[in-house]
This record gives structure tokens, C-alpha cells and sequence, in this order.
């Protein structure tokens, strides 16, 4: 969709295109138009010959005559003296006054010039490799100077045209040339083209299409530039982070590989002091179960010579005395009973047992420290690298082909791990593990376990560090 200066424009320069041919059908010297003022352009007052400032008659109009010359010799503008020399001519003239029909004719040639310099300008900054700003200044200048004098042109009273000359005569010789040097100004190859407007600063209305595709190329540029290859500073990012983790990965598995070499031997002595354990207890409980049937017996035994006594059996005749038994059978089963007893508790069998229990805990205490490694590790794969804000570049990253079999990458959907097991050689067997049962199992809390997690889960989970 055309903005409304660039429709403005073209309805300018169709009228302008119809002008002209109706001034080249319209015999110049005959050319006015309700008794006003009109120009014609002669050819002999613009032969190579009458150029000179000496040439022309002192006046007003001296210095227009003589610009008005040197403009349709240097028809190409490809010197740029000629260009400026002309251009100081018709500015110092337009200030010290002229006609109306000359000051509108000057104000066109003038911007016919500016589109010239701009046009060379422009070329040289090119060739620099848009490198030279002083080049890219002047062009703008010109450019600038060109729309200026355009605009002060005042097309109601354009009165001027060119004499009517077959071919063989100066070339570009008409009105027509003049129109068509003005259209090639504005064209798309044009130094005036709107979409140079942004190499010289200048911002104007653009169209909703115009701002969608700046916007997309400025955005596939940053994306690009910050975002995609190996050089970039979030890939460069992700990449540490990515190190970093399998620098602590690879940490943990020799750790790993040390607290089970480390663990070996205790193993072994552990098993060893078990199996004596186990020997020594079941000895013991052996004669401690078989002492304690034998007590029961004995206690049941006595029990039943209370119960006789109760009736009086305990009570020993001979015919002249009475004799009490109670306090003798009191007597004999507190020795043995209490012997027993003795014989249980100061037996080398506690020591051991102590040994034992010391053991095991600094067991316990290795595995705690374990768990405790493991789940930092945890917090910065689910917490750092899979949150929501990272996942895209890890989606990313895991696509690599050397990437294909690592048990931490994420499928393409972001939502489910490719391959997330573990295999790892403990003590001679491969053990197998999911890399969520390793890190539940490590004491990663279950709102951390998963893939996405917010900013704000992130931050918390991760101020522990």
C-alpha cells in the first residue's frame, strides 16, 4: 500500500509528463500564455561557445543565462565542478531576483543538479563499501538540496519550454528531457527513492508491509548476530553451561568410582565381621535359648514346690521338729539364676557389636554426602539448563548429531527426554538409571523434577547454592 506522499508524488509527475507533451506539440517561439511572462530555452543561447560570463549581457538575468548554458552542455553531469559551478550560479541569481517563470526554471534545473551530485556521490560511497562518510554526507546533502529545489518549483506557473530542433542538435534538448531527468529522480533506481530515506536519517510514514519486513530483518539479524552458530554469545553461553555440566557429571562419576573402590574393602570387612558376628551370636543364643528352656523348667519347678509348700509340703517332720525348705530353694536358685546372668553380659561378644555399629555408620555418612553432590548436580540441569527460559536453545543444542545418545538431551518436542538412562560399572555389575530416578532418589525435590519450570521456580530452587 502506496503512503500518501508517494501517491502525491506520482500525480505530480503524470501532470508533469502531460505538460511536457503538450509544450513539445506547442511551437516555442510562439509559446504564451494569457499575456504573462514566458521562457524559451534558444539554442543559440546555449552553444559551447557562449558560455563564458562575458558572453552574456551585464544584468540581473547575467548569471541565470549563463547556469542555464552550462547545464545543457554538461547534459550527463558527470563533472562535478560543472555541476557546482552551475548550481552557484542559479542560487546566487535566485536570491538577487528573477521572473517568475525564470525562478520556477531555476529552481528546476537547480534540482536536476543536486539529483546529478547526489547521484555521483552516492556511486563513490558504494565503491568505498558504504566505508566513506564524507562521501555518504554529501550525497545526503545533495539529496536533501535536490527535494528542496523540486518543491520550490511552482508548477501553475511553469511558463517555459524549449525551442523546437530536429535530433541533430544539442541532445536532451526539450521539456520532455527535463520531465523524464526529474521522473528518474524519483524512480526506484533513484537517488530520491523513499527507501533511501534511512541511509540519511530521515524517517517517513512507511506502510504496514514496510514495517513488517524492517522489523523481520532486524530481528533474523539479532537473532542471528546473539542467538544461532557457534559464535554466538547465547550458543557461547549454553555451551559453558553445557561443559559445566558434564564437568560435573564426569566429577560425580569418578567420585563415584572412588567412594566404590573406597568401599570395596569395607564391604569385605564388613561381610567378614557379620559372618563372625553372625557365628558368635548364634553360639551364644544357642546356650541362651537352651539356658532359658532350662530355666523355665526350673522356674516352673519351683513354682510348683511354691504352690506344694502352700500346702504344706514344704514342711519337713521327723517326728519332733518341723522343718521349713522355702528359704533353701530361694537360696539355690538365686545362684544359679544371677550366674547366668553374669555370664551373658561380660562376654567379648558387646565390644564387637559397638565395632560393628561404628561401621556402619560412617557408611551411612558417605552415602549422605553422595545423595548430597548428586542433587546439586540435579538442581542445575532441571533448575538452569531446562527451565522455561533456556529450553529452546537445549532443544537446540540436543539436535547435534554427536548429541544423539546423551542421557541429559531432551526429545524434539521439549517435553520428554531422548535417552535419559544412566549406565554406570559398580563392583563389577552395569547398573541402570533413569536420570529423574537418580535425582528423586538423590532428594531433588518433585516440583523441580521436570522440564520447563518457571523463572520464579528457577530462582528459588536454585538459592541454596
Amino acid at each position: 500500500m502506496m503512503n500518501n506522499n508517494t501517491t502525491k508524488k506520482i500525480t505530480i509527475l503524470l501532470l508533469l509528463i502531460a505538460l511536457s507533451f503538450a509544450f513539445d506539440t506547442a511551437k516555442a517561439t510562439d509559446f504564451t500564455y494569457g499575456g504573462l511572462e514566458t521562457y524559451t530555452v534558444m539554442l543559440e543561447k546555449v552553444r559551447p561557445s557562449v558560455c563564458a560570463l562575458e558572453q552574456f549581457p551585464k544584468g540581473r538575468e547575467q548569471k541565470f543565462h549563463r547556469a542555464v548554458c552550462i547545464f545543457h552542455n554538461n547534459y550527463q553531469g558527470r563533472d562535478e565542478r560543472i555541476n557546482e559551478a552551475a548550481i552557484n550560479l542559479l542560487q546566487e541569481n535566485q536570491k538577487a531576483g528573477l521572473p517568475p517563470v525564470k525562478q520556477n526554471f531555476a529552481a528546476l534545473l537547480e534540482g536536476l543538479l543536486h539529483c546529478r551530485q547526489a547521484g555521483l556521490f552516492f556511486q563513490k560511497y558504494k565503491t568505498s563499501g558504504l566505508k566513506s562518510l564524507i562521501d555518504k554526507a554529501r550525497f545526503c546533502r545533495e539529496r536533501r538540496m535536490a527535494i528542496a529545489s523540486f518543491s520550490d518549483v511552482n508548477w501553475e506557473h511553469a511558463y517555459f519550454d524549449y525551442e523546437a530542433l530536429t535530433s541533430e542538435h544539442i541532445p536532451a534538448f526539450t521539456l520532455k528531457d527535463r520531465i523524464n531527468e526529474m521522473s528518474s529522480c524519483y524512480a526506484p533506481s533513484g537517488v530520491l527513492d523513499p527507501s533511501l530515506n534511512s541511509e540519511c536519517g530521515i524517517i517517513t510514514n512507511m506502510s504496514d508491509t514496510e514495517i513488517e519486513n524492517v522489523v523481520k530483518k532486524a530481528t533474523d539479524e539479532v537473532i542471528k548476530k546473539y542467538f544461532i552458530g557457534a559464535e554466538s554469545p547465547v550458543s557461547a553461553m549454553f555451551a559453558r553451561k553445557v561443559d559445566r555440566a558434564k564437568g560435573l557429571i564426569s566429577s560425580a562419576n569418578k567420585r563415584i568410582t572412588e567412594i566404590a573402590s573406597k568401599a570395596a574393602p569395607l564391604n569385605e570387612q564388613y561381610k567378614a565381621l557379620y559372618k563372625t558376628y553372625v557365628t558368635a551370636r548364634d553360639s551364644r543364643l544357642d546356650k541362651i535359648v537352651a539356658d532359658y528352656k532350662m530355666s523355665v523348667l526350673l522356674s516352673q519347678s519351683i513354682l510348683d514346690e511354691y504352690d506344694r509348700w502352700k500346702g504344706g509340703l514344704f514342711i519337713m517332720s521327723d517326728g519332733v521338729n518341723n522343718v521349713d525348705l522355702l528359704p533353701k530353694i530361694k537360696e539355690r536358685s538365686n545362684i544359679e539364676l544371677f550366674g547366668e546372668l553374669n555370664r551373658i553380659t561380660t562376654g567379648s561378644i558387646i565390644p564387637k557389636m559397638q565395632q560393628l555399629l561404628s561401621d556402619i555408620k560412617i557408611v551411612a555418612n558417605s552415602d549422605s554426602a553422595y545423595k548430597k553432590q548428586v542433587n546439586t548436580i540435579c538442581k542445575v540441569y532441571f533448575c538452569e539448563l531446562l527451565n522455561k527460559k533456556n529450553l529452546p536453545q537445549i532443544v537446540r543444542l540436543c539436535r547435534k548429531p554427536s548429541m544423539n545418545n546423551n542421557p541429559l538431551c531432551i526429545a524434539m518436542d521439549g517435553n520428554s527426554w531422548r535417552s535419559g538412562v544412566v549406565v554406570a560399572n559398580f563392583n563389577g555389575s552395569t547398573q541402570q538409571k533413569t536420570v529423574l530416578e537418580i535425582c528423586q532418589s538423590a532428594g531433588l525435590p518433585a516440583a523441580y523434577a521436570k522440564i520447563g519450570i518457571s523463572k520464579e521456580e528457577s530462582t528459588v530452587c536454585l538459592k541454596d547454592f
